[in-house]
């Protein structure tokens, strides 16, 4: 493991550490501050951002910690989105 706590997978996948690390960076910081923020805006991105992040752990074959990132998207969705809304089915469809 790395400092993020990404497992060399993870890096390996992409084939330049610094290239997905910062995109996990990135992702990490942005999906922190949506979640300081308030009102539907902000928590939809912030759901967006965890998508995000599942999807790239995914590629890394983290399949545990994508499925986490994708359910905390689908609660945050169903929170603010319509039962049949299309975000949350493809969230459902990636766990």
């Amino acid at each position: 493991r790395n400092g993020t706590g990404l497992s060399r997978p993870f890096t390996s996948w992409y084939g330049d550490e610094d290239d997905a690390q910062l995109a996990y960076e990135w992702l990490e910081i942005s999906r922190v501050l949506y979640a300081k923020q308030e009102g539907k805006e902000a928590k939809l991105r912030e759901a967006e951002t965890l998508s995000l992040l599942g999807e790239l752990k995914m590629e890394a074959e983290q399949l545990g910690p994508a499925r986490e990132d994708y359910m905390a998207a689908v609660e945050i969705q169903q929170k603010y989105l319509d039962s049949n809304d299309r975000q949350i089915a493809t969230n459902y469809y990636q766990v």
